[in-house]
């Protein structure tokens, strides 16, 4: 394993055994501005979170990153994917006139629809034709026990179907983006 991470005592926290005369008054954490105390709890975070960017950018350009394509492995009963004559095996690579070859990248514009049809770029067998859908509200349950309406056709992915994806340098920022904010949200 490799330790990473750190601990820093602000100046003026005190444990038991120490002398608060070691700190002179005007470097204590407690006399500084509300600003200058605001920045300093947010810097630690700000450079955790970008240490954690970096980290997913280095990893993109080293080894890659397991993506899911839209590969539709079954069909919902009674929800627009299946009324509207999609097939276990399409590949989904559009949501009007947005590129989705992710998984991510599908969910996100299927949500953004609010529920107005849209229209799917699907390859079966080798040819690419538009679907047109009407996305249906989904009712789920997030981290937080809230209940959360989101929008969905009504299919589950071919999760056999993910790919590992090496990136040049360049693309490995994007890609790196992409795994970090996924991973945020």
């Amino acid at each position: 394993l490799l330790p990473l991470g750190g601990y820093v005592r602000l100046a003026g926290e005190r444990d038991e055994g120490d002398n608060p005369e070691d700190v002179p008054d005007n470097r204590l954490f407690t006399n500084q501005s509300i600003m200058k105390r605001a920045f300093i709890i947010v810097s630690g975070v700000t450079c955790n979170m970008i240490c954690a960017l970096m980290l997913c950018i280095m990893l993109a350009a080293t080894v890659g990153v397991r993506r899911q394509p839209v590969v539709i492995g079954e069909l919902i009963d009674d929800m627009p994917a299946k009324t509207s004559g999609l097939v276990q095996g399409d590949r989904i690579v559009s949501v009007g006139n947005a590129k989705t070859p992710w998984f991510e990248n599908f969910q996100a514009e299927v949500d953004k629809s609010g529920g107005n049809r849209v229209t799917l770029g699907i390859i079966r067998n080798g040819q690419e034709f538009p679907v047109v859908v009407t996305p249906r509200p989904m009712q789920t349950t997030n981290l937080f026990k809230q209940t959360v309406t989101t929008w969905g056709i009504g299919v589950v992915i071919d999760h056999r179907k993910a790919e590992q994806v090496n990136y040049s340098l360049m693309g490995a920022v994007g890609a790196g983006v992409d795994v970090f904010w996924f991973g945020t949200k």
